[in-house]
């Protein structure tokens, strides 16, 4: 590997680790969308310096495109919007260190820890593919797991529409119902000044 490779390999890892971070703390969902957009992209390109083309092109058709318009057409279909509560964001925030720093740990452990002596593998390129037998297994012998994944896609779709979409109703509700009653008590405390105000110069005429 080039010097250039490698430099191009550590900016890569750096700007997909930092979007899957940003995707984990963003507050706004769309937001978090983007993130894990740009750690996508950034992981097929890496897939790019590896030599492995086709795979980087379904990175970024399948993931980075198909799975991420699924994901932001749900978020707007249910009009998320940025968490509000502060609690709960901090709370999520120190798992998230946690759970990279555990990751991390684990990373670090599995690539110093040497078990016994290294095993050479044969030797020899790895023959070469073709795009037309992915597609020949993936659609002929593999066809039914293919369309189970699709339809488990389309199955939690439905179900997170049909598990938050009451919840959101029932805090608009609340919401509308908390402006109704601060308007109605902004309305009551003028209408009891403008009565004030109306007794006084009678009084000080009936002095």
């Amino acid at each position: 590997m080039s010097l250039a490779t490698l430099i191009a390999f550590v900016v890569l890892a750096v700007v997909a680790v930092f979007g899957g971070f940003r995707m984990l703390v963003s507050r706004h969902p769309v937001h978090s969308a983007l993130y894990l957009v740009l750690s996508l992209v950034a992981t097929a390109a890496i897939y790019l310096l590896l030599a492995a083309p086709f795979v980087a092109v379904v990175q970024v058709a399948v993931y980075a495109g198909a799975i991420m318009v699924l994901f932001v057409f749900v978020m707007m279909f249910l009009n998320l919007g940025p968490a509000q509560d502060v609690h709960d964001q901090r709370q999520r925030r120190i798992v998230t260190f946690a759970a990279a720093g555990l990751l991390g740990l684990l990373i670090w452990l599995g690539a110093i820890w040497r078990p016994g002596a290294a095993v050479t593998v044969g030797g020899g390129a790895l023959p070469g593919y073709k795009v037309e037998e992915i597609g020949v297994n993936m659609l002929g012998r593999y066809a039914l797991p293919f369309e189970t994944a699709s339809l488990l896609l389309l199955v939690a779709m439905v179900g997170v529409v049909v598990i938050v979409r009451p919840l959101l109703a029932a805090e608009r509700r609340q919401a509308a119902a908390g402006e109704t009653g601060a308007t109605t008590a902004e309305a009551a405390a003028t209408a009891a000044g403008l009565v004030v105000e109306s007794t006084e110069p009678s009084e000080e005429v009936g002095h």
